[in-house]
């Protein structure tokens, strides 16, 4: 299991989302690498976030929550066909 901190702009910035993504899957990690923020900072600045909130008397901080899972455990216990978890016999390809 892989835990991806991220932050969709400059961390810390006046309009940047942080979120944590859970997923299971290692290309899922560097697309992530690619399309945001990674850092261990995020961790700082949602803690930072939650502080404020508290001085504030409101919800704790915001990010994004997110999960991704290929549905099915790794390491493979059979051959990967496709590499995707699929059903063959429930498949049906449409042309």
């Amino acid at each position: 299991m892989y835990v991806i901190p991220f932050s969709m702009g400059p961390v810390g910035g006046p309009l940047s989302k942080n979120g944590v993504q859970l997923t299971d899957f290692n290309y899922v990690v560097l697309c992530m690498r690619i399309m945001t923020r990674v850092s261990s900072l995020v961790w700082k600045s949602i803690e930072q976030q939650q502080q404020q909130q508290q001085q504030q008397k409101s919800s704790g901080a915001e990010f994004v929550k997110c999960v991704h899972t290929i549905g099915s455990p790794r390491p493979p216990q059979r051959p990967v066909i496709n590499h995707w978890p699929c059903n063959p016999d429930r498949f049906v390809l449409t042309r």
